[in-house]
């Protein structure tokens, strides 16, 4: 099931969205960028670039919640 993000900002390093509702269900996230740069000509591949905190919520209640860490991989 796809969830649209929306309500994204971006304040200096901080990035937070929330998603959508499907069946309830709603996400949110709060975190940090690690590392910032130009990955297409730099790419930092394999390194933690963004962490912060997932929230799965449920009619408005947190039914589950993780510290997550998103690393970058280029396509090619």
């Amino acid at each position: 099931m796809d969830y649209r993000l929306k309500k994204l900002a971006l304040t200096g390093r901080t990035f937070t969205f929330t998603t959508d509702q499907r069946r309830r269900i709603t996400y949110d996230f709060a975190g940090d960028f690690l590392k910032l740069g130009d990955f297409p000509h730099q790419p930092p591949n394999g390194q933690v670039i963004l962490a912060g905190h997932l929230r799965m919520l449920r009619s408005g209640a947190v039914r589950n919640e993780a510290d997550v860490k998103f690393s970058y991989n280029g396509g090619h």
